[in-house]
């Protein structure tokens, strides 16, 4: 019952904020400039309409156009600016459900290898104490503050990660079918979505073949620098031998992979518009800024004194593990120095955080980014060791997690939180408070939440309450992310 009430005041909070910003800003604002025309269009049926600045599918217009012909009573209402911006509200609502299911499927598949396939009274009764919290730790992340805001707003963020979540859910329950016709969908949000569903499909596999003992997928906690050619070669391997195992995947996944690809070959790349503004780049230091980014908004469940002090003795424990630490802050710096660069829209817009987040922190002075790095190893370090404790990941997924952020983050020149939702969701999934720190577990997801919702009012108060204006440009602007 209480898991209900809290669903529902969840459910209420969101459409009470919904409009709220519907009544302070009721006309498009920012990329919703271009979004909300577009759906208007396909909403008329001029569906040869496209502007060249959009970047991105087509994906909500046309599920905004289906509820509109579908509704002709609320027409032309259910295509306002309003209505428009409903449909992620109905993602934000089914974003705690999707996760609580995740968590369970994830944990129970942790329970069984735990356990070799044989569920103790003990462990399944705490398994299910467990439940009560997986619904709430559901709320919790649905209240990121970079996902949740622009559920208010008529974006493409939140339509494709909850897409990639269901898709990831119908793998892990083995539906691969499903799994592929929503990894399908989620490309209709987001392009770059593509590498996530390849990040399920190796999951997937990983998972099929790994009652094969030729396999070699090490615990993240037992996992050295050596075994990752030697995984990485046994996946291969195995798969190459056990093509009919693996084949009803191939069957699911491969037709989404050549699709893809067939756009990309068609469209000549794979943003849609606005291509010079989006040239991709070699842009490394993304993955310092994700680091950190994680590193912050999870840091009740990443702190505590003993695990700074693991951190730092995994870090300056020993003179080889000091030394290691030096080479890797030196390599920070030379990549920091090499492949850092400044979008002009980061530079000159300052409607956005980062705008004063690169002004204030990153670069207020030639040398700052530099003294970052050791605030990126040890935000590293913290993030190794809690989802290597929490024993929900193994060796090769995790070695094709990190590939698919570098493969979505380095390319893009220009530093977006709303790029690092989906990887940071797909992390978080995967943290575990275990041990002598599990007592303290609702704690920290209380404190986990009220974070969350202290960052997410203010940043609402901030965006209807501190308009301002621009010389050069007509119009109210406002702060968000």
């Amino acid at each position: 019952m209480a898991r209900k009430v809290a669903y529902a005041a969840f459910g209420v909070s969101a459409l009470a904020i919904a409009h709220l910003i519907n009544t302070k800003v009721p006309e498009p604002y920012m990329d919703e400039v271009v979004h909300v025309p577009q759906a208007r269009a396909y909403c008329r049926g001029e569906w040869s309409y496209w502007d060249p600045l959009l970047t991105t599918p087509p994906g909500p217009y046309l599920i905004s156009a289906f509820l509109s012909h579908s509704l002709p009573l609320l027409q032309p209402a259910a295509c306002h600016t309003a209505s428009l911006r409903l449909l992620n509200v109905g993602f934000l609502l089914l974003l705690p459900l999707l996760y609580s299911q995740l968590l369970l499927l994830i944990r129970h598949s942790t329970l069984r290898s735990s356990t070799r396939g044989k569920v103790t009274p003990s462990r399944a009764a705490q398994d299910a104490r467990d439940h009560h919290e997986e619904a709430y730790e559901g709320l919790v992340v649905a209240c990121f503050p970079v996902a949740a805001f622009f559920a208010w707003l008529y974006y493409t963020d939140l339509g494709g990660l909850v897409l990639v979540m269901l898709s990831l859910r119908e793998g892990l329950r083995k539906r691969w079918a499903y799994s592929a016709m929503a990894g399908a969908a989620s490309l209709f949000f987001r392009q770059t979505n593509i590498i996530w569903v390849a990040f399920i499909a190796v999951t997937c596999v990983v998972r099929r073949l790994q009652p094969l003992t030729e396999l070699h997928n090490p615990p993240l906690a037992k996992a050295r620098l050596v075994d990752v050619p030697k995984s990485i070669h046994s996946l291969f391997a195995l798969s190459l031998f056990n093509i009919p195992t693996i084949l009803p995947l191939l069957r699911a996944y491969v037709p989404v992979f050549v699709g893809a690809l067939g756009f990309v070959l068609w469209n000549g790349g794979i943003v849609l518009g606005d291509k010079q503004n989006h040239v991709p780049t070699f842009h490394f230091t993304q993955l310092y800024y994700f680091t950190a980014f994680s590193a912050a908004f999870l840091a009740p469940i990443l702190l505590s004194p003993s695990a700074v002090k693991i951190a730092l003795v995994g870090l300056l424990g020993s003179p080889r593990r000091f030394v290691c630490s030096f080479i890797s802050l030196i390599c920070m710096c030379w990549t920091i120095h090499h492949y850092t660069f400044s979008h002009p829209f980061l530079l000159s817009d300052n409607r956005h955080y980062t705008f004063y987040l690169w002004r204030r922190l990153i670069n207020p002075h030639p040398l700052a980014r530099y003294f970052l790095s050791p605030i990126y190893l040890l935000s590293l370090r913290l993030l190794w060791d809690r989802l290597s404790s929490s024993q929900t990941m193994t060796l090769l997924p995790f070695i094709f997690y990190v590939l698919s952020i570098a493969l979505t983050l380095i390319p893009s020149p220009l530093i977006e939180p709303r790029y690092f939702i989906v990887p940071w969701v797909i992390l978080r999934l995967h943290l575990r408070i275990r041990g002598a720190e599990s007592r303290t577990r609702r704690a920290r997801l209380a404190m986990e939440a009220a974070g969350y919702l202290a960052v997410t009012v203010v940043t609402v108060a901030v965006f209807v309450g501190r308009p301002f204006e621009w010389e050069s440009e007509a119009g109210k602007m406002r702060f968000m992310w």
